[in-house]
């Protein structure tokens, strides 16, 4: 299959930009794949759908089956994916860094819902925050490390996380491998308000495999496989199933 290990600026800018818009929607594995607002190198904008099959952590939501549009764009240091616009601030050959507004990464991957658990009535789903996010990663042949924080400032929770991520990169003629993981702090107020009332501060943690295939110059087909485990102090809440979940997700784009 000729891999090769290609971590160089050039190759890592416009397809860990599509790693992230087709996974972050619904799974943490967006910090996994590196928190790519820092990876933007050149102006570009795509489209596509990611259609997805996912286990949710909630007591009784079982395996989700969904699906979401995405477009991504970049002009010179700005650049939007989604929810999410920023700025690039730094970009060099071997780092870089970016700030930007988001809303609730949990949200993306979570319905939300708690229960009362005086009643054990379901309550209606909760509020997402919005965020300013900033990140800072440094290029390496060995990877891509990348730390990231949010921090709510909307009200609606006041919650903070921090991630740390390492993405890699294996080239072949046609396809690429991505392997990632990566490990989030959530602060008490955070989990608080997606995991159980009381709260208390708390880890996720991910590894996933990203495969991309390039039919042509403008269209890629992406598989995500990816996997999420959660602290104790998360998995015992009473509307929480499981310690751990999966995803699998099918992601088409096509860049303009």
């Amino acid at each position: 299959m000729n891999i090769q290990v290609a971590n160089t600026k050039g190759n890592r800018l416009k397809l860990a930009n599509f790693i992230k818009i087709g996974s972050y929607l619904v799974l943490g594995l967006s910090s996994a794949t590196s928190y790519s607002s820092v990876l933007y190198g050149q102006d570009f904008t795509s489209i596509g759908a990611s259609s997805f099959v996912y286990e949710s952590p909630y007591l009784d939501e079982g395996v989700v089956n969904t699906w979401s549009p995405f477009i991504a764009l970049q002009y010179g240091n700005f650049f939007v994916r989604n929810v999410e616009a920023g700025y690039q601030v730094l970009n060099d050959y071997d780092y870089g860094a970016a700030v930007s507004f988001s809303g609730d990464e949990l949200s993306k991957q979570r319905r939300g819902q708690v229960v009362n658990t005086e009643s054990g009535s379901a309550l209606s789903e909760v509020n997402e925050g919005f965020n300013i996010k900033g990140s800072f990663s440094l290029y390496r042949q060995s990877g891509i490390y990348t730390l990231t924080a949010m921090q709510d400032v909307s009200g609606v929770h006041d919650g903070v996380e921090s991630t740390l991520s390492w993405l890699y990169t294996l080239r072949g003629r046609k396809v690429n491998w991505y392997p990632s993981i990566y490990a989030t702090w959530m602060n008490d107020k955070l989990v608080g308000h997606y995991f159980t009332p009381q709260g208390t501060s708390g880890w996720r943690y991910g590894v996933g495999m990203t495969i991309d295939y390039h039919p042509s110059v403008n269209w890629l087909v992406q598989t995500v496989v990816a996997n999420e485990s959660y602290s104790n102090n998360i998995t015992d809440s009473s509307i929480i199933d499981r310690s751990n979940t999966w995803l699998v997700s099918f992601n088409l784009g096509y860049y303009l």
